[in-house]
């Protein structure tokens, strides 16, 4: 399966939504907040891994792999 370009999860349907791979790059409203998609939960929530959040989380794991 290959990527697509970034996607508007707000205007995206939830049957698209279905079938994008984990890795995909989207985004909520404009694309100053890019994201990585993750997964749909059971209960419908879209679970996104935020590009502002990304450079948290890379400093946090420095920590934890000692």
């Amino acid at each position: 399966m290959q990527y697509q370009q970034a996607l508007n999860i707000f205007s995206t349907t939830e049957d698209k939504l279905n079938k994008l791979q984990p890795g995909q790059w989207v985004y909520a409203g404009s694309r100053s907040s890019m994201g990585r998609f993750c997964r749909i939960k059971a209960n419908g929530v879209v679970v996104v891994s935020w590009a502002g959040n990304m450079k948290h989380f890379q400093t946090l794991n420095q920590y934890s792999k000692r």
